[in-house]
Parts: C-alpha cells; sequence; structure tokens
C-alpha cells in the first residue's frame, strides 16, 4: 500500500447489522491509537460489500500490523469501536500490509461497465476516520478511480456510490450533449459546508463528445458539471431536470502517459452530493407565445434559472407570430448569453441584468 492512495476490499459478514472498523499501526508501537482509525464502523452484513480505506499522505513506510474488527449491534454505535476492549458479539483479525512508495503508472479512470450501474466503493468520512480534511478517492474494485471528495471538514458518515457508463449514441437533452458517464455520491449525512470534488473519465469519452455535431465541445475545458437534485444511476437524460445546479470548473487535468489519458475535472464550493454528470454548457430555447415566466413557453418545459450562470445560453425562438415578455427579473452571469433569432419578437417589461 503506497501513501496517499486508496484501496479497496470486499467484507461479508453472516448477518445484517454488524460494524466494521479497521485500524494500522502506523508508528509500529504495537498499539492502534484513534489517530491509526481509517474505516469507523462501517456498517456491513450478509451481502458482500465493497468498501476502501484511504493510507494517509505521511504514513511511514515498512511492514505494519493492520488490524479489522467487527461488532455487532441493533443500531449503530454512537461512538467509535475500540480496537482491543470485549464485546459480546464480535471478531477481531490482523494482517501485515507493507507501506511502500512504488515506481507505477498513474491510477486510470473506472471503466465501468458500459449499459449498466457499478456499484462504487463505499468508506466513512468523518474525524474518527481521519480524513475529514484529506483527498479521499472513491474507486471501483480495481482501485481505478471514479472521484475524489475534499470533504474539507466536513463529517458525512457512510458514503455510497455508483457509475453508470452509457453504451450508445451520444446523450442529448434540450440542446445539451452529456459525456458517457454519470456517478451518484449518497453520504449518511450532507455537508454542512462547501466541499471541493474531482470526477475522472477517459479521453476516448471526449473524443466522442467532440465528434457529435452541435455538442459545441472542442476540448475538455468546454465541459461544465452538472448536479441533479434525483440521485439516477441510469442512462436517462430527458426525464430529468438537468439544470438544478451548474458547477463551472475550477481546474482541468491529465494523468497517465498512454494513449487514452484519463482526465479529470474540478469544481468548487459544491454544497451537497446527488447526481453529476459533465456536460457542455446548457441551452434554454423559448419557443412560445408570452410570458418568460410561464414554463410553458419553453422547450420541454425547462426554463432557465434566476441567474443565468456562467457559460450556459438563452435562445429566443418564439412562436410565429407571437413574442417572449420578460416579465421577471433575469440575470446573465459573466460569458452567459442571451440570442434572439432573426424575425423573433422581445419585449422586456421586466429587468435584463446582463453582467
Amino acid at each position: 500500500m503506497e501513501p496517499g492512495l486508496g484501496y479497496t476490499g470486499f467484507v461479508k459478514t453472516a448477518l445484517a447489522n454488524n460494524y466494521v472498523s479497521i485500524w494500522i499501526d502506523f508508528n509500529n508501537n504495537g498499539f492502534f491509537e484513534p489517530t491509526e482509525r481509517l474505516l469507523n464502523n462501517f456498517k456491513a452484513g450478509p451481502t458482500r460489500t465493497l468498501y476502501s480505506i484511504l493510507i494517509p499522505q505521511n504514513a511511514a513506510t515498512g511492514d505494519r500490523r493492520l488490524r479489522i474488527r467487527n461488532i455487532y449491534s441493533d443500531t449503530k454505535p454512537t461512538s467509535p469501536t475500540d480496537p482491543c476492549n470485549y464485546y459480546d458479539y464480535s471478531e477481531t483479525e490482523d494482517y501485515r500490509v507493507s507501506i511502500a512508495y512504488t515506481v507505477s503508472v498513474p491510477r486510470s479512470a473506472a471503466n465501468g461497465t458500459p449499459g449498466s450501474c457499478e456499484t462504487v466503493s463505499a468508506t466513512t468520512i468523518d474525524a474518527a476516520s481521519n480524513n475529514i480534511n484529506a483527498a479521499v478517492p472513491v474507486l471501483d474494485s480495481t482501485n481505478s478511480l471514479v472521484a475524489v471528495i475534499y470533504p474539507d471538514g466536513n463529517t458525512l458518515g457512510r458514503v455510497n456510490g455508483s457509475l453508470f457508463i452509457h453504451n450508445g449514441t451520444i446523450r442529448k437533452n434540450n440542446g445539451t450533449y452529456y459525456l458517457n458517464r454519470n456517478i451518484s455520491i449518497k453520504p449518511e449525512i450532507q455537508p454542512a459546508s462547501p466541499y471541493r470534488f474531482w470526477m475522472y473519465y477517459w479521453a476516448a469519452e471526449l473524443d466522442a463528445l467532440v465528434s457529435a455535431p452541435g455538442s459545441g465541445v472542442a476540448t475538455g475545458f468546454d465541459l461544465v458539471m452538472t448536479k441533479t437534485k434525483q440521485d439516477s444511476c441510469s442512462s436517462g437524460i430527458a426525464n430529468y431536470q438537468l439544470t438544478d445546479t451548474t458547477l463551472i470548473p475550477s481546474g482541468y487535468g491529465t494523468q497517465g502517459d498512454q494513449g487514452n489519458l484519463t482526465r479529470f475535472i474540478v469544481v468548487d464550493d459544491v454544497t451537497s452530493f446527488s447526481t453529476f454528470y459533465l456536460n457542455g454548457k446548457h441551452t434554454y430555447r423559448f419557443t412560445g407565445n408570452g410570458n418568460w415566466s410561464d414554463i410553458a413557453n419553453w422547450e420541454n418545459q425547462n426554463k432557465p434559472p434566476a441567474i443565468l450562470p456562467s457559460g450556459d445560453l438563452i435562445i429566443i425562438d418564439n412562436a410565429a407570430g407571437g413574442q417572449c415578455v420578460l416579465d421577471v427579473i433575469q440575470r446573465i452571469s459573466f460569458s452567459g448569453s442571451i440570442i434572439v433569432n432573426s424575425g423573433k419578437k422581445m419585449v422586456i417589461p421586466g429587468v435584463l441584468n446582463i453582467q
């Protein structure tokens, strides 16, 4: 195991309502201190469950002892499991692990199974797991990267996730084209303050999106992230309002030295978890006649938010002989756009604020 990386494993217990904790004796003193706990009361049961732990960045190298302890409890324990004390129903096993730096190919993006939903590794993110201020990877069963969560001090409890890889033509909804993957992250506790989030994908997925006519995506820098209110692990686009939250990236990156490079996108100041998509900018199209506020006047009833996010586009393409009446206060953020098509009409008794 290498410092700074995450590793997956499977746990399965005879009955439900079991809680698993993991420590590594990093300082090699023969004790398992609270600061050496990596998994805190992770609920397990008779179903084989994928979990992951993060090896701290500052972990000393060498052979170490890993302790995994399982206790039975009708309800989730209110305090961390002790590594040594007696419990009525429990089991303890120790393993030898090696902490070492290796020269290896950087972790790649998870492949998933095209056309299906895949459960990814679950973990615990809290003070007792000693990772609320670390970069916590979300992994598949092969240790490949789905995402990285920077909790920035937030207690999230148990965090579950899923990955969907679309199999087919590029997905499209309301003029927006979507990358062939979406992920869902479901924490036990939603964050109390903003956190940071990285999402990984393959260069070939971006190439497919770029080659789709009308996608408006020429490079990875044209991607934004959409976070929906619904937890979804499916191919569905049209059935969801994918304009709940548009997250403008704060960074982009590439890692690996092979032809199909792993890429990632970085967003800051995220305030909740649900389902995340990578996509081109959103387009909203007024196709009816009458008030802006009437959702029926918008294509697929997809009305723009009161503050149009950066990079998004509003197109006024009202019905023949009609007009668009801006009867609200509409703000257009920096680098957002509004276009009135040739021969169309827009009147503004309300307020249009263009930054």
